[in-house]
């Protein structure tokens, strides 16, 4: 019985990191900018942390309209992607 129960648990472990290795997580990594200066690379979550912004504040200011807009600005904050890391 303690045998069968030990196969159980195994197999249950074997399923869940089957499934936990198919799955690639995607980190979006960007720089952070106030005007020309940069501030902090990283991803939406850690720029959110350091600079008190929310994640979707950070994402409006990547939107590429937003960046044409604000391409002259001394001091208006902007969010580059610069890329996709596992």
């Amino acid at each position: 019985m303690e045998n069968e129960t030990l196969i159980e648990k195994i197999n249950e472990d074997l399923k869940l990191l089957r499934k936990l290795t198919n799955e690639k997580p995607m980190f979006q990594i960007y720089e952070f900018y106030t005007g020309t200066e940069l501030i902090m690379v990283g991803t939406l979550r850690q720029i959110a942390r350091y600079t008190m912004y929310t994640c979707s504040t950070l994402k409006n200011y990547s939107y590429p309209s937003y960046l044409k807009k604000t391409e002259n600005s001394e001091t208006a904050p902007r969010l580059i992607k610069i890329s996709e890391q596992l």
